[in-house]
């Protein structure tokens, strides 16, 4: 594995801390994983909604639209597999 994607995986959820509503957005160039161990809301999928319910985890694919409203402060950790990252390693 390497060092590059090590880095994604350390990526916590604290960058909520200030966020907890944000505004719907597109994941254009990467994968995303977000898992919760703690934390309640919704998390806004396209045109579905979904609870918060710890532990549970989000996947959301390129092109996908989303966003959040976190009631409490998270904790977790988020994946982040880049464009660029999955390409180098496609067959």
């Amino acid at each position: 594995m390497s060092t590059t994607l090590l880095i994604f995986f350390k990526k916590s959820l604290n960058h909520f801390v200030n966020k907890r509503y944000t505004k719907p957005h597109r994941h254009n160039k990467y994968l995303e994983i977000i898992f919760f161990c703690k934390g309640e809301g919704f998390h806004h999928l396209d045109s579905k909604s979904y609870g918060i319910d710890p532990p549970v985890v989000f996947v959301l694919k390129k092109e996908e639209v989303d966003n959040w409203e976190i009631n409490i402060i998270p904790k977790g950790y988020v994946i982040i597999i880049k464009e660029t990252f999955s390409k180098k390693y496609r067959n």
